[in-house]
């Protein structure tokens, strides 16, 4: 998958199941550091770590990188 999720989508996702950065990155295996850059738009998010982000979310990958606004 060569998409890049938008790093507000992923904040927004993430509040709105109420969890913090610490949160999403337990249940995604990921640092929070790492959530923290994405969410910033430092560090793209895609690939396979876009897949477990979007599965810990309990979302579709391409609500995570849908650009209709």
């Amino acid at each position: 998958m060569s998409e890049v999720a938008h790093p507000r989508l992923v904040s927004l996702v993430r509040e709105a199941r109420g969890w913090s950065q610490k949160d999403l990155a337990e249940a995604a295996h990921v640092s929070q550091g790492f959530v923290s850059k994405v969410e910033s738009g430092l560090l793209d998010l895609r690939g396979d770590h876009l897949t477990g982000v979007a599965a810990a979310l309990d979302c579709p990958p391409q609500l995570l990188v849908d650009d209709t606004p």
